[in-house]
């Protein structure tokens, strides 16, 4: 379906900034994105952020701490390009309203589509500092970036203040390569965003953080619960493997990591989310065969946090899910191997989980992004060194670390 066609540069800003107020207007963080081809103009899909999304009682509630509006579109792409005959990525161009974040980045390097980009984001945008050259990504991820992504010149000098001026940045293959974006829609595609996040930082911790002192063990729940039923639609083992310390996942935990790897679908990785009471409540595979953005983190934390949205917006079972499931920051995330340090979907994966946690817990908590195996390709090294190349987001505010499982692994 032909949503309608892109003439400029400026033009297409317009569109993804009236996508970025509609995120405003949700709640959540705004930020919006347009996803048009090449060869006509056309647009193909248009998304905004969505992590934010309200319940029935209209408070705002985290529905998915990864769907920022890149990412959705790059899922978006995976799962309609056959039926849709949608043109290779290479051939189309994403624009955003805002400077990816680092789990945006890595979906975009995978997809491997042209990446217009519009707003700097200072705190976690892959070019936080405004220098552009993608020092924060390992190569060869880093000469993929300089090649598919860029920042349209806005503003007039001289006439323009000079904080909305800039020239053109990165991508000379981007379509309106030579137009300009208005300083204005530079203007309000920042403090839009600015100001979502002040807004969106004042209601979190309201609203989808757990008070740990009111949640109960779900194990106890009967098993023709609403929650048990729900998850293991998703994963049929949910809440009936539990490890006295989730923390420190025993045996039983790492041999279903094991089985469920052994996917055809998927790149032979499993992750599994075990929540505070020592319960497995998903371990999954991913599909990357299907979709190279579907790791086997991602559809833990996307399947975990909308089906405790759906419990929550539920007026027959919100009672029960704000009793018994936390925000899945309170939980531990176990791979069976460490993420590659030199993929792309690693990059994604450790934005996904920054923005998930949002911040620390606190400096006394364990670290709760864990790994069995180092990387198959790649050292542990090589992990620290890229995560401690990251914006100071994810090194600082979230204090972004992985720990090796202290048991005996074989």
């Amino acid at each position: 379906m032909i949503l309608d066609v892109i003439v400029s540069a400026d033009d297409v800003v317009s569109r993804v900034l009236r996508k970025a107020t509609e995120a405003s207007d949700q709640g959540t963080f705004a930020v919006g994105g347009i996803l048009f081809r090449n060869d006509t103009g056309e647009v193909v899909k248009e998304l905004h952020n969505n992590v934010f999304v309200q319940l029935k009682n209209h408070i705002p509630f985290i529905k998915d701490p990864t769907a920022h509006g890149e990412r959705q579109l790059v899922s978006w792409y995976y799962d309609n390009k056959k039926n849709l005959n949608l043109p290779e990525p290479e051939k189309m161009t994403l624009v955003t309203s805002l400077d990816p974040c680092v789990m945006c980045t890595g979906s975009l390097l995978v997809a491997g589509f042209n990446v217009a980009i519009i707003a700097v984001d200072d705190f976690a945008g892959i070019n936080y500092d405004s220098k552009f050259d993608f020092h924060t990504l390992p190569e060869p991820l880093r000469s993929l970036a300089k090649k598919k992504f860029g920042y349209y010149a806005c503003g007039i000098p001289n006439k323009d203040p000079k904080k909305y001026v800039r020239k053109h940045f990165g991508s000379k293959s981007l379509p309106f390569i030579n137009g300009t974006v208005s300083a204005k829609n530079l203007m309000e595609c920042t403090t839009t965003f600015v100001n979502s996040v002040r807004y969106v930082e004042s209601v979190s911790n309201l609203s989808s953080d757990t008070d740990m002192n009111k949640i109960e063990d779900p194990f106890n729940l009967p098993d023709d619960s609403e929650i048990k039923e729900k998850f293991r639609k998703i994963y049929d083992k949910a809440f009936t493997i539990k490890t006295n310390n989730p923390g420190f996942s025993g045996s039983t935990i790492v041999d279903e990591l094991r089985l469920v790897a052994n996917n055809p679908e998927s790149n032979g990785n499993a992750v599994a989310l075990i929540d505070p009471f020592g319960n497995l409540v998903l371990c999954q595979s991913g599909a990357e065969k299907i979709s190279p953005v579907r790791t086997a983190f991602m559809d833990v934390i996307q399947n975990y946090s909308k089906t405790r949205w759906s419990l929550t917006n539920d007026d027959v079972t919100r009672e029960v899910a704000e009793k018994f499931l936390v925000h899945p920051r309170y939980g531990t995330f176990l791979f069976l191997y460490a993420p590659d340090p030199n993929a792309a979907t690693t990059i994604m994966d450790l934005g996904a989980y920054s923005f998930m946690m949002y911040r620390s817990i606190s400096e006394n908590h364990p670290s709760n992004l864990q790994y069995v195996k180092p990387p198959r390709n790649g050292t542990v090294s090589d992990l620290i060194s890229l995560i401690s190349n990251l914006p100071q987001f994810y090194t600082i505010q979230v204090g972004l670390s992985l720990s090796q499982v202290s048991f005996d692994q074989e």
